[in-house]
């Protein structure tokens, strides 16, 4: 079974935050937050949320959904779908 994680980009901060994906309303804005392992919260943008699909690239980094990979001469973009 794979692990449930999400990823996000921080736009004030500019960099990618991983961890746990939940949506709130605040005011009427809608909020796309991750939050990471030290339990603070952080902003995202709601284009830029993926989820972790389980396998590794083959320098052991995590692929995420909307990576874009490269296998032998194919490009392909990373859309996770679960077949039964």
């Amino acid at each position: 079974m794979r692990e449930i994680k999400f990823r996000g980009f921080d736009d004030e901060n500019n960099c990618w935050r991983y961890g746990h994906f939940f949506e709130t309303v605040e005011g009427i804005r809608r909020c796309y937050n991750i939050v990471e392992d030290r339990e603070i919260k952080y902003y995202v943008d709601s284009r830029s949320i993926g989820q972790f699909t389980g396998p590794h690239d083959k320098n052991g980094k995590e692929i995420y959904e909307g990576d874009i990979c490269k296998h032998g001469g194919d490009v392909a973009f990373i859309d996770f779908w679960e077949g039964s």
